[in-house]
């Protein structure tokens, strides 16, 4: 079992450098693995718009056409 020694404030104790070095490891590890999922999601929200964005145009374009060919008839 691992001793526990109070730190000099007295108010965390003190594990000493190898369990504080694993603690301070394991916040950077889920750190990156937070800040490298954001970045897929935000990838994926990325393409998924401009898919969404491509499809709105083609739609705006077609409906351009009609509106023109209507307003051309006698």
């Amino acid at each position: 079992m691992q001793r526990i020694r109070m730190s000099s404030n007295l108010k965390e104790p003190f594990y000493g450098t190898a369990i504080g070095q694993v603690d301070q490891n394991a916040a950077k590890c889920c750190e990156r693995a937070a800040a490298a999922n954001l970045i897929c999601y935000l990838t994926l929200d990325t393409e998924e718009n401009k898919t969404i964005l491509k499809a709105i145009k083609e739609a705006n374009a077609s409906l351009t056409f009609q509106e023109l060919k209507r307003q051309n008839k006698p």
